[in-house]
C-alpha cells in the first residue's frame, strides 16, 4: 500500500441492514475505530458487527472525498452491489475523479 494511498470504503450491518460510507488514509484503523465506538456521536456506534463490504484505493484525499460524495449522491442498493460486482465501475470512477 503506498504511503499516500486513500480509500473509500463501505461498512455494512446486517442486523438493521444499513450501510455506512467513508474515506481514510488508514482503512484498518478507521474500521477498528468503528468497532470501538471512537467516536460516540457516529453513525456506526448503532453496533458492532460491521463488516467491510467494499474498499477502493485512491491516488489523492480529494480523489477519494469526490468518490465517496459520488457514491452517497447515488443512495442505491443496487449501485453498492454493483461497486463489488463489476470492477470496471471502480476504474471510471477513478479516471472520472482524478
Amino acid at each position: 500500500m503506498p504511503v499516500n494511498s486513500f480509500f473509500v470504503y463501505v461498512l455494512y450491518l446486517a442486523f438493521i441492514d444499513r450501510f455506512y460510507i467513508g474515506q481514510t488514509l488508514n482503512p484498518e484503523v478507521r474500521f477498528e475505530e468503528h468497532l470501538q465506538h471512537a467516536k460516540p456521536e457516529a453513525f456506526t456506534t448503532r453496533a458492532e458487527d460491521w463488516i467491510i463490504y467494499y474498499r477502493l484505493e485512491c491516488k489523492i484525499r480529494q480523489q477519494a472525498i469526490l468518490i465517496e460524495r459520488h457514491i452517497k449522491h447515488m443512495k442505491s442498493r443496487k449501485y453498492l452491489k454493483n461497486l463489488v460486482e463489476k470492477p470496471e465501475i471502480a476504474e471510471k470512477l477513478l479516471e472520472r475523479f482524478q
